[in-house]
């Protein structure tokens, strides 16, 4: 009896190990089974690399060389161009010819085109003249400016002709006395026109001839 007690024991106690150890393994199971799972769970995902996007170079901007002196732009300050009725010359102009001088367009004798610069206060009184340019565009009428005591040719090709023609006697102020205030004031802006006419020659240049 004792015997049989014994064995009824020992088998219980084996079947309680047995049982514990079953649940144990599974415990263990279901553990790592989690963390597997877990571990699918929270793994990010991997971003596949993206190319940065390669800027091309910008050309810096290059500055446009200076202007020589001859390119400069004129300055409605000083100077502005003036064209003749036909259309056929240029002349580059100080501006004091729009102060006190004037720039008279006339027919001469023949019929020709010309200019007159002239000191204004003393074109008012019969004087004043300063330079006149003609333009000849009748090879018939084209003339040997060595007959005229102050002229010179500009342009000549035997079939147009321009010339200039300066005055021999001047009287920039004809009513007015010598050593006077209005004297002087006219003096000095005949002077300054006058001494202007030879850069205003220089300055010719042909439009479309």
């Amino acid at each position: 009896m004792k015997r049989i007690l014994a064995l009824l024991i020992a088998a219980l106690f084996a079947l309680t190990v047995f049982t514990a150890c079953s649940e144990k393994k599974d415990s263990s199971s279901k553990e790592k089974a989690t963390e597997k799972q877990t571990e699918l769970v929270t793994e990010e995902p991997t971003e596949e690399p993206t190319e940065e996007p390669t800027e091309e170079p910008t050309e810096e901007p290059t500055e446009a060389p200076a202007a020589s002196i001859t390119e400069r732009p004129l300055t409605s300050d000083t100077e502005f161009i003036y064209t003749d009725p036909a259309g056929v010359y240029q002349l580059t102009v100080p501006v004091i010819w729009k102060e006190t001088g004037r720039i008279i367009e006339d027919k001469d004798a023949n019929g020709n085109e010309c200019v007159r610069f002239v000191y204004r206060d003393a074109y008012e009184q019969g004087a004043g003249h300063v330079f006149t340019i003609v333009l000849v565009e009748d090879a018939s009428k084209i003339v040997d400016v060595t007959q005229f005591p102050h002229a010179e040719d500009i342009f000549n090709n035997g079939d147009t002709q321009i010339y200039a023609i300066y005055p021999t006697d001047v009287q920039f102020a004809p009513k007015s006395k010598p050593g006077s205030a209005e004297f002087e004031k006219q003096h000095k802006e005949y002077t300054e026109l006058n001494d202007s006419k030879e850069d205003i020659i220089k300055s010719f240049t042909f439009r479309d001839l």
